[in-house]
């Protein structure tokens, strides 16, 4: 089944390749998610005019169930909600908001506020106002802490956050790839790339892995050992462009407004802002 995965992505990538790089500034690109029966998926750029007639799908050992033709990232099915503390909703395909914050980095009275908003959070419809304006007082409730530099504060150190910088700028794994993001001292804000997920299990285990990998890098950079991220994540399926672009504005924002920078243009530790 390996071989068949891996031949999927050979051919879709021979198929749209040449095409890509020349109608790229032609027209607004769309996207093929090549998706798997054994949960493989993988994004390829393409021109809008892309039809499904143009792959061969038994070469691709896939059936046209298999094949998700995308002109945009947003408002695509929603396949799930993975549960750790709190929600975490899944899109087929699209762009997410997401804050990591390390590990102990706040005080133990808003822990225990935090955990009533968890309990509560399991109680409503993920996908409902109640869920919305909850995880929006959950997020507004750390920002608030995290932002104060309390317990835990790696990225405080410029050559650690250098190295976060850079690991951002060529990370590529399972299609995730950051757009833009703003390294804090105790925590990370990321916006993603357009990524497809072929299950929530897929989704939770690439954020999983994407922690473990971090924490175990940036723990032997300093010397240390244990925890490195809070066990738990934030994260916001983003609905639309003017979203996408209101994250955007909070991102560039938020170090002038901890206090860590004169102008948000001076802050070094932030990308896909300007």
């Amino acid at each position: 089944m390996r071989s068949r995965v891996g031949s999927a992505a050979r051919f879709a990538s021979s198929v749209l390749g040449d095409r890509s790089a020349s109608s790229r500034q032609e027209s607004q690109p769309s996207y093929v998610v090549v998706r798997s029966r054994v949960g493989f998926a993988a994004r390829f750029d393409c021109p809008v005019a892309i039809t499904l007639r143009e792959l061969d799908l038994s070469q691709l050992h896939l059936g046209c169930s298999d094949i998700i033709l995308m002109s945009q990232p947003y408002g695509n099915r929603v396949i799930g909600v993975g549960y750790k503390q709190l929600p975490h909703l899944v899109a087929e395909y699209g762009r997410y908001s997401v804050t990591i914050r390390s590990a102990n980095s706040l005080p133990r009275d808003v822990l225990e506020r935090l955990e009533w908003i968890h309990l509560a959070l399991k109680e409503v419809n993920a996908q409902s106002s109640e869920a919305y304006l909850l995880q929006r007082k959950l997020f507004l409730t750390i920002e608030k802490y995290a932002d104060s530099g309390h317990g835990f504060s790696p990225f405080k150190e410029g050559h650690v956050a250098d190295c976060m910088q850079h690991f951002l700028k060529t990370y590529e794994r399972d299609g995730l790839r950051f757009s833009a993001w703003v390294i804090m001292p105790n925590h990370l804000h990321l916006l993603t790339e357009p990524v497809a997920f072929a299950s929530v299990e897929a989704f939770m285990k690439t954020w999983q892995q994407f922690k473990g990998m971090t924490g175990h890098k940036f723990n032997r950079l300093l010397n240390r050992s244990g925890p490195f991220w809070q066990t738990e994540w934030y994260d916001r399926l983003i609905r639309d462009e003017v979203e996408y672009q209101k994250w955007v504005t909070y991102l560039k924002a938020n170090p002038l407004k901890a206090g860590l920078c004169a102008c948000e243009n001076e802050y070094p530790y932030r990308f896909g802002l300007d």
